[in-house]
C-alpha cells in the first residue's frame, strides 16, 4: 500500500512537472484556451467577411509571435497580418478541480461568468475600435460571436512548432494589418540618418491622440512603447484592448500626460525629438 501511495504520488509529480514545462514551453498556448463559453450577443455581431479575403488571408498558417495580457498573437505567413486570440483559460478553474462533485461545479461556474464579463468588457473595447477607428488601429475584423458563415481553418503554429488548426466560425479573434513597432522604428531612422521620418511619426501620433479623444474615446494604457506602430506612412494603435468610450471632455493636460513617458525617454536618447515633440504638441504641428 504504501508503495502504492509513492508511486501514484510520483506519477502525479511527473505529470504536474510535463504539464509546467510545456506550459513554459508555449507561453502556455492550447487549443482549448481560445473559444470562450459566452452565448450570443447580438451587438457583438459584426459584418461577415468576404470570401476572397478570408481564404487570402487564412490560406497561410500563422505564427506564434507573443502573448499579451489579452490575446495570444499569431503572425501570418506573408508578414502582413496579425492573428489575436484573446485567453479565457485563466479564467478556468485547475483541471483536478473540475472532478470534484460539489466545489467543482460552483467554481467552474464562478469563472464561467467571470470569463463572461471579462470578454465583455473587452469587446466593447474591441468593438469600439472597429466600429469608429478602424484605420488608425490596423483592424480588418473583429469575431467575437460564434458564426456558420466563414467556412475555414485557421492553421496556426505555436512557439513549439506545432500546428493547430482552429475553426474560424468557433473562435473569437481579432485581424490586424501588422504595423512595425513605433520606438524601434524611430531609432532606426535616427540611427540612419532620417530624423525627418521620426518627426513625421511623432506628429502622427499626436494627431492620433487628438482624434481619438476629440470622439470621447480614452485609452486606458498610458504606455506608448509596444502598444503603436507604423503601417506605411502612418502611425496606428496596435493594443486596442482598453478604450472606452466617455461622456465627458478630455484635458489637454491629460492628453499630453500620456505623452510624458515618451518624451522622458526621448529625452535621453535624442534630445532634440524630445523638444520636437513638445513643440509640435504646443504649436499644434500635426500632419493630417
Amino acid at each position: 500500500m504504501k508503495r502504492t501511495l509513492i508511486y501514484l504520488c510520483a506519477f502525479i509529480a511527473m505529470i504536474v512537472s510535463i504539464s509546467y514545462y510545456a506550459s513554459i514551453k508555449t507561453d502556455g498556448f492550447v487549443p482549448y484556451k481560445i473559444p470562450s463559453q459566452a452565448p450570443f450577443r447580438e451587438e457583438w455581431k459584426t459584418p461577415t467577411m468576404d470570401p476572397h479575403l478570408v481564404q487570402r488571408i487564412f490560406g497561410q498558417s500563422f505564427h506564434y509571435l507573443g502573448k499579451g495580457h489579452q490575446c495570444f498573437a499569431f503572425e501570418s505567413e506573408d508578414g502582413q497580418y496579425v492573428l489575436k486570440l484573446p485567453i479565457h483559460a485563466r479564467f478556468l478553474p485547475p483541471f483536478w478541480l473540475r472532478y470534484l462533485p460539489v466545489y467543482g461545479e460552483y467554481y467552474r461556474s464562478k469563472k464561467i461568468l467571470k470569463d463572461y464579463y471579462k470578454l465583455a468588457k473587452d469587446a466593447r473595447s474591441y468593438l469600439l475600435a472597429y466600429k469608429r477607428f478602424p484605420f488608425e488601429t490596423a483592424l480588418v475584423h473583429v469575431h467575437l460571436n460564434r458564426t456558420d458563415d466563414l467556412y475555414h481553418q485557421a492553421v496556426v503554429i505555436d512557439k513549439m512548432n506545432i500546428p493547430h488548426s482552429l475553426d474560424l466560425d468557433q473562435t473569437e479573434f481579432i485581424l490586424q494589418r501588422k504595423a512595425e513597432p513605433l520606438l524601434p522604428m524611430i531609432e532606426r531612422w535616427m540611427e540612419e540618418g532620417h530624423p525627418e521620418q521620426a518627426h513625421h511619426a511623432l506628429s502622427q501620433l499626436i494627431c492620433l491622440f487628438h482624434k481619438r479623444y476629440a470622439a470621447g474615446i480614452e485609452d486606458r494604457e498610458s504606455l506608448i512603447e509596444g502598444n503603436f506602430g507604423i503601417l506605411g506612412e502612418h502611425v496606428v494603435q496596435i493594443d486596442i484592448g482598453r478604450l472606452r468610450q466617455s461622456t465627458t471632455p478630455f484635458p489637454q493636460d491629460i492628453l499630453w500626460d500620456r505623452l510624458t513617458l515618451l518624451r522622458d525617454r526621448l529625452q535621453s536618447q535624442y534630445p532634440e525629438l524630445a523638444l520636437y515633440l513638445e513643440r509640435a504638441w504646443k504649436e499644434n504641428l500635426i500632419t493630417p
